[in-house]
């Protein structure tokens, strides 16, 4: 990680870390990036599982570290996107599966309820 971050700079370099729910995230990596996208752990994939993370987790380190741009994933859909505002004061989300009436098929209804929440 720290190569790519010399390479491509820690402006440009997002950390993804997979972290199981009983883990922490490695504080000495935040000096490689600027930017941390906070997925929901699953064991045998990366994304799309639907399933909600540890939004006290990203709270918390988010809080802590001000000066980085943290990015919530993980199971947000229209029925809980304010509860996940509320409770982690995020600004950034990314949106997936809760917003596809198929897989990689988005729902205008969805999308629409999603984004009316954001409001």
């Amino acid at each position: 990680i720290a190569a790519w971050s010399e390479q491509v700079s820690p402006e440009k370099l997002w950390l993804a870390p997979k972290l199981p729910p009983e883990s922490d995230l490695n504080e000495a990596l935040l000096p490689l990036a600027d930017t941390v996208f906070w997925d929901t752990f699953q064991k045998d994939s990366f994304g799309g599982t639907g399933r909600t993370g540890n939004w006290a987790k990203f709270a918390s380190m988010q809080q802590k570290y001000p000066d980085k741009t943290w990015i919530l994933a993980g199971g947000l859909n229209p029925n809980n996107i304010s509860q996940a505002l509320e409770q982690t004061k995020t600004r950034f989300v990314d949106v997936k599966s809760g917003v596809e009436s198929l897989p990689r098929i988005k729902d205008g209804a969805k999308l629409k309820a999603f984004f009316n929440q954001l409001k």
